[in-house]
């Protein structure tokens, strides 16, 4: 059974409120050091570990599958025997 992959209500709204920002001044400066850019770099970070933990799921998935069916022969080896 495959695990589900993760999505970020978090990152889709910063997407939409970065668009929104953007559609003002792509160069807006929001103060605290929170800028278009800066924050496009956050989303774009959030977005890459996204990925990378969505992968890593399937990868595991992939390697979970083997492992049952090497279960599954094993079992059938020594059942012949």
């Amino acid at each position: 059974m495959a695990r589900r992959k993760r999505t970020s209500q978090v990152l889709e709204k910063a997407v939409r409120r970065a668009a929104g920002i953007n559609s003002i001044d792509p160069n807006l400066d929001l103060g605290n050091g929170l800028t278009q850019p800066t924050f496009s770099t956050l989303i774009e970070r959030m977005r890459t570990r996204e990925n990378a933990y969505n992968s890593a799921l399937s990868n595991l998935d992939k390697l979970y599958s083997e492992m049952l069916q090497t279960e599954r022969e094993l079992a059938d080896t020594i059942l012949a025997s």
